[in-house]
């Protein structure tokens, strides 16, 4: 007599619900990722092995590019003070619009008399208009204005905030030397402030 031969199947594995996790995930990475805006102004800075954790956050930067013109960066929840307070002190009125834009964009480098038609303009043409810089000059000194207003809003919320200078490896030692004396100068009078730089490896045995 015959024996009845079962079948033999491998195990097998309903892969349904490990496909709609891994879309769930996919879904929500892609919703909540935010992506860095290009830079309007690249600046290219030196090397150092000096390691020093820059925050997240309550961060002013002075950038120095290699055409030697000077931009001004300040972080969001600070920036619509920081403009009234210079539009009080040149005699200009922002709109609601050219507030948001200023709120919106990554860093500043326009002269002050400037400013409100930069703001002004469609976003299109903006972005073809390159920046002529902050001016530093003993004569027109805006960006020791630009400085001391952030400081001021930052000490509004109380905030000491990060400050530091990123310059372009092909910038001019004499005008890092002139942000730095602007630091240093009334009524800001800092002595503490950082240089941004690219990390390099450190030599062997140090």
């Amino acid at each position: 007599m015959s024996k009845v031969q079962i079948k033999k199947r491998g195990p097998s594995l309903d892969m349904t619900a490990m496909c709609d996790v891994a879309f769930l995930l996919l879904t929500f990475f892609i919703l909540t990722t935010k992506f860095k805006k290009d830079e309007k102004v690249v600046v290219d800075t030196p090397s150092s092995t000096i390691e020093v954790k820059i925050p997240e956050s309550d961060v002013i930067t002075v950038s120095i590019d290699k055409k030697d013109k000077v931009y001004f960066t300040v972080d969001k929840p600070i920036r619509e003070m920081v403009l009234t307070a210079m539009g009080g002190a040149a005699g200009i009125e922002f709109t609601d619009a050219e507030i948001e834009t200023f709120s919106n964009m990554e860093m500043i480098g326009m002269p002050m008399d400037k400013l409100k038609a930069y703001l002004a303009m469609p976003d299109e043409d903006r972005a073809q208009v390159e920046m002529e810089g902050i001016p530093v000059d003993s004569t027109n000194n805006e960006l020791g204005k630009w400085l001391f207003y952030a400081r001021g809003a930052s000490s509004e919320i109380g905030v000491n905030p990060f400050i530091a200078i990123k310059g372009d490896n092909k910038a001019s030692a004499k005008k890092a030397e002139r942000v730095i004396a602007i630091f240093q100068e009334p009524p800001n009078l800092l002595t503490k402030f950082n240089f941004i730089t690219d990390l390099e490896q450190k030599p062997k045995g140090l």
